[in-house]
């Protein structure tokens, strides 16, 4: 029985060692999956203040945070490890400046168009995460 649960230990040990090795994204991916995530709270919490689910103060926060976790992200992106050609990051980039924007100065009354800002919101979170799929 001793022996059996060795082997046991040494093939559940095999798996685990193979699939994490499968499985290990590139810096890259890591990135830019982080930058879909946070953009989609970005949308999230801009929505969530105009249907009055959310108070100003915690959403003025929340986006201070991300703002924090994101800064400079577009600046990276070329440079890390597993990065595609430059000419398949541009669309990130060009989805990254309007949705870091509404980020940095979100539209949190109703004298301004945050629907705008929600879709650029939405856009970049699909690309950035459809990126870090490949």
């Amino acid at each position: 029985m001793t022996q059996h649960l060795k082997s046991c230990c040494f093939c559940l040990f095999c798996l685990v060692f193979l699939v994490s090795c499968r499985f290990t994204n590139t810096d890259f991916e890591r990135t830019v999956t982080n930058a879909g995530a946070t953009f989609a709270a970005g949308a999230v919490t801009l929505q969530y203040v105009h249907q009055g689910k959310l108070p100003l103060p915690y959403a003025r926060s929340t986006f201070e945070q991300l703002v924090g976790t994101i800064a400079g992200t577009d600046q990276q992106l070329a440079t890390l490890e597993g990065a595609p050609p430059l000419a398949q990051i541009k669309p990130l980039l060009a989805s990254f400046r309007p949705a870091f924007q509404a980020l940095k100065q979100p539209c949190l009354t109703n004298t301004c168009n945050w629907q705008i800002q929600y879709q650029s919101l939405q856009t970049a979170s699909r690309l950035f995460q459809e990126a870090g799929k490949s």
